[in-house]
């Protein structure tokens, strides 16, 4: 109890610190495919938020920068608190770096190298490719990328994909529905989630999201509810 109430005086302390900006935030969170576009040139930015199943809880955490025009790297957490239900701890660290080679009004894709500092194991490395449409009626959202885990002094590979589709309607509020799986050792695990974002402001997103599980060995259920926030200018 006493973490996670540090972690509300910390998430306070962020957004009542953090200047009202006009630029517009760029959430890729709490959906699981990430998108083609990349934060504002030359501004941070901040994702972070609350997961829980039955089995336990985590924070994670991602904050970017946008320091070349086609370049936005990003320090990240797994959770800033996580807690497996046993024990609670600080998530694990670790880097990326988005690369946005085509931008379009129709057609964006980028491609995210990212390294995983486990706290038990040896790093995970991850790749994926993330291409975004548009279209008049909708935007869709498809990752698909390969992870190296270290898997009893034997890396392996864990393929996953995401496919999302948020709708182009009018109201305060925006939706979003995906599906979503990875395959590793042998396990196929599906999921879909649906999510709502609501926009405070440009800068400022809130969000939620409800993920079920498809098949056996899937997790049952997910909740996620946390924010993006545009932070201040560096360049």
């Amino acid at each position: 109890m006493k973490n996670i109430l540090l972690l509300v005086l910390f998430y306070s302390i962020i957004l009542l610190t953090t200047n009202s900006l006009s630029q517009t935030a760029n959430p890729t969170r709490p959906s699981a495919a990430d998108n083609a576009y990349l934060t504002e040139y030359g501004y941070s930015e901040l994702e972070m938020g609350y997961a829980g199943n039955e089995n336990g809880y985590n924070f994670p955490t991602l904050l970017k920068f946008s320091v070349f025009r086609k370049f936005e790297a990003g320090v990240l957490l797994t959770g800033l608190i996580t807690d497996n239900g046993n024990k609670t701890r600080i998530g694990n660290p670790g880097f990326q770096l988005k690369y946005q080679p085509i931008k379009s009004d129709i057609l964006g894709a980028s491609i995210v190298g990212r390294i995983t500092f486990d706290n038990s194991a040896a790093p995970i490395y991850t790749i994926y490719a993330a291409p975004s449409l548009q279209t008049k009626f909708v935007q869709i959202d498809f990752t698909a990328g390969t992870s190296l885990i270290n898997n009893s002094s034997v890396y392996e590979n864990q393929f996953f994909y995401a496919l999302a589709f948020t709708p182009k309607i009018k109201m305060p509020i925006g939706v979003y529905g995906e599906i979503f799986g990875e395959d590793f050792s042998g396990s196929n695990l599906v999921y879909v989630d649906l999510g709502i974002s609501y926009p405070v402001s440009s800068s400022f997103v809130l969000d939620t999201a409800i993920t079920i599980g498809l098949n056996e060995g899937a997790t049952d259920w997910i909740f996620q509810v946390g924010f993006t926030k545009t932070l201040f200018k560096f360049l």
